[in-house]
């Protein structure tokens, strides 16, 4: 997801902070740049147009060594993967179009079963209010207790955690091998949870 503009301020941060006051790019440091291009774009703002990292002029001069995986190891299928190189680069041939209209199915699952994504924190939040508003029973609130050293500690949980008896809740993180990012599951009584804590 870094951008053009995003490899261009590191550039200029390296020369800023360089001893030596090299002219070569990035202040002369050596750089080892990992990743795959397409899977995200670059989210463009006011001070940023989004443009992909190897659209910068330093990106040319300054990555001389360049090596690229070409096998693709998660699929097999060779109109999907057709298809994903398509629309990857934000293409769609009338083949591909309708190669990805046959694929759609009817959906045989509940209401209940389907998982909303969002690509901000406030749209979350406002799903889950509603969705919680929603439950009959009665709401318990959960405040996060932090221990240890946790300044500057990044984490994608709330401070403040809402439940009701009958709520869906995922997991955020890793808890152990059965327990991990994404598991599903749904509130049956928030009574124990109070009675023997809440582990997150």
């Amino acid at each position: 997801m870094s951008s053009q503009r995003m490899l261009e301020l590191v550039n200029a941060i390296h020369h800023r902070l360089s001893d030596t006051k090299c002219n070569r790019p990035f202040g002369g440091k050596q750089l080892i740049l990992v990743g795959e291009f397409l899977q995200l774009r670059p989210v463009p703002n006011d001070l940023d147009e989004g443009l992909f990292m190897y659209h910068a002029p330093i990106f040319q001069t300054a990555i001389a060594h360049r090596y690229q995986l070409t096998d693709v190891l998660r699929q097999n299928n060779p109109e999907f993967l057709a298809a994903l190189k398509d629309v990857r680069v934000g293409k769609c041939s009338e083949y591909t179009l309708g190669y990805l209209r046959s694929l759609s199915i009817p959906l045989e699952t509940s209401q209940d079963e389907i998982s909303y994504i969002f690509f901000k924190r406030l749209p979350v939040a406002l799903h889950n209010r509603l969705a919680l508003q929603n439950l009959p029973l009665p709401e318990f609130t959960f405040e996060a207790e932090h221990t240890n050293q946790t300044k500057g500690m990044n984490w994608s949980g709330s401070s403040v955690l809402h439940l009701r008896p009958g709520c869906p809740v995922m997991l955020v993180w890793n808890l152990n091998e059965k327990l991990r990012n994404g598991s599903r599951g749904v509130v049956k009584d928030c009574n124990w949870v109070l009675s023997n804590g809440l582990i997150m």
